[in-house]
């Protein structure tokens, strides 16, 4: 992605935040834009990145003034795809980089501009990954299982104005499929979290199914729930992280 600035010192391209606004853009002496510095990914105890404070920090870098275009993509926090991807889907590492909760669906924008000023993340440990992998195949699973839960009746009573042989039909069909009761049995019988992702199974028990189902659905992926609108608020909060680097 080549963006270049005009005479007037003006950004062309709209796949960038304009350099006034970032602390880390500026003009070259060939009228390019380029990056004054390179960001470590913010990562846990283990090297997994955190899409929190990944946002977060790409926020400090830009100025409050700043309003990032509407449209929207998803941002794997991952790189580089081909290291990951190169031994096929079935791989750990290719299944660790797709892991839902190692991507983030944010303004455009800012998925461009983080590509541009923060360094990707060391690979993380083989053990680590499958590990992380393992604990997001049981988060998926038991969110699929909470979703059915709660949904399923709405679907039932939907049902009723379809006449009494199609709801009779959607009884037997509901009576096969997740109870409250299965879903705190396959809790029950999942395995301890060990990279951070799991979350505490008592913890998640305390919540009952719809909190435990909500809290789950943000580590699943769930397409409501993404961090877009963090990515906007974090932009407008930070103004002295802003100042103080831009000072610098």
């Amino acid at each position: 992605m080549r963006v270049v600035a005009n005479t007037a010192g003006e950004v062309v391209s709209t796949h960038l935040p304009p350099v006034e606004y970032s602390s880390l853009l500026r003009i070259s002496e060939r009228g390019r834009v380029v990056a004054t510095e390179k960001l470590k990914t913010p990562t846990d105890a283990f090297g997994i990145p955190n899409a929190f404070l990944y946002i977060a920090q790409l926020g400090a870098t830009l100025d409050p003034a700043y309003e990032p275009p509407a449209k929207t993509n998803v941002h794997h926090l991952i790189h580089p795809k081909a290291l990951y991807h190169r031994n096929g889907p079935q791989s750990i590492q290719y299944k660790f980089r797709e892991s839902p909760s190692l991507m983030v669906r944010m303004p455009e924008q800012m998925h461009n501009y983080g590509h541009w000023v923060v360094e990707n993340a060391k690979m993380v440990a083989m053990d680590k990954m499958t590990q992380y992998v393992k604990e997001q195949e049981q988060i998926n699973r038991l969110f699929k299982i909470g979703r059915a839960v709660i949904s399923n009746p709405r679907w039932l009573e939907g049902m009723f104005g379809d006449g009494q042989q199609s709801y009779r039909t959607a009884e037997e069909y509901f009576a096969k499929q997740p109870n409250e009761a299965m879903f705190f049995d396959t809790l029950d019988q999942m395995e301890d979290g060990q990279v951070g992702l799991m979350p505490d199974r008592d913890d998640l028990a305390d919540l009952g199914l719809h909190g435990a189902t909500r809290y789950l659905g943000v580590l699943a992926g769930a397409r409501s729930l993404t961090l877009q609108r963090e990515s906007r608020e974090v932009v407008k909060k930070m103004p002295l992280l802003y100042n103080s680097r831009k000072s610098d």
